[in-house]
């Protein structure tokens, strides 16, 4: 197989696919860990992985075993490299899951248990920006679509309503924006979400795995130049 027939876009998402889902079954840091001690075997070598390759066609009549072991082992590499510069691979972001706030394959996640709102909220220092809308992906990470470039690297989600059928307080930084069209951007990132408990922040793994979950405070960085935004909460 030619390099240069190979899409690279394609091999991002299936790469994407197969470390997030092995991280939904064993956790981030567990999967990550798995990955750079077998080589990346371990993403072929799973309960999703069969269905995964052949979603993204790796099992068609057409492609050869040849094809097929390249496309393996380039999807291999780009988690591993992911994993060693610590970024997340995102897989293939859709500019219409923005209408629902999911993509097709978190359309049937349930949310509704993840509903939980501090008594009070405490911010000094540097207010945070509401901006955007929370979309879920799972397993890929979750994104924030915006009208308007993110004119910080942090902000709070100004909606959540749409993709977990309630409002809820939970902040972004931005690792990355993209500008989809003349008014849609995309920011991916992290994000942060105030929990009750540790048990109800291990919740969220099965919605938002791209996440920092705390219970009662936490600092944010805005910009150079600023001082940093505080934010405790009480339950």
């Amino acid at each position: 197989m030619n390099r240069s027939n190979i899409n690279e876009r394609a091999v991002h998402d299936l790469a994407a696919y197969l470390f997030w889902s092995l991280s939904e079954k064993t956790g981030f840091s567990a999967a990550a860990d798995e990955v750079l001690d077998t080589d990346g075997v371990c993403l072929f070598d799973n309960d999703h992985s069969e269905k995964i390759m052949t979603i993204h066609g790796l099992h068609d009549h057409r492609v050869s075993s040849e094809e097929r072991l390249t496309v393996m082992r380039l999807a291999a590499n780009l988690v591993i490299g992911s994993i060693h510069r610590e970024e997340n691979l995102n897989g293939i972001i859709y500019s219409e899951d923005d209408a629902n706030g999911r993509s097709p394959s978190a359309i049937n996640i349930p949310t509704k248990g993840l509903a939980a709102h501090p008594k009070k909220v405490m911010v000094s220092g540097s207010p945070l920006p509401r901006i955007g809308r929370l979309c879920i992906r799972h397993p890929l990470p979750a994104v924030v679509f915006s009208e308007a470039r993110p004119p910080f690297t942090v902000f709070e989600v100004a909606d959540t309503r749409r993709a977990l059928g309630f409002q809820m307080l939970m902040y972004f930084s931005v690792d990355g924006i993209t500008q989809i069209d003349q008014t849609l951007y995309v920011s991916t990132g992290q994000f942060h979400i105030p929990v009750p408990s540790a048990d109800q922040g291990d919740k969220w793994n099965r919605v938002i795995q791209n996440a920092y979950k705390f219970v009662r405070a936490t600092d944010f960085w805005i910009d150079e130049g600023r001082p940093p935004s505080k934010i405790c909460f009480s339950w």
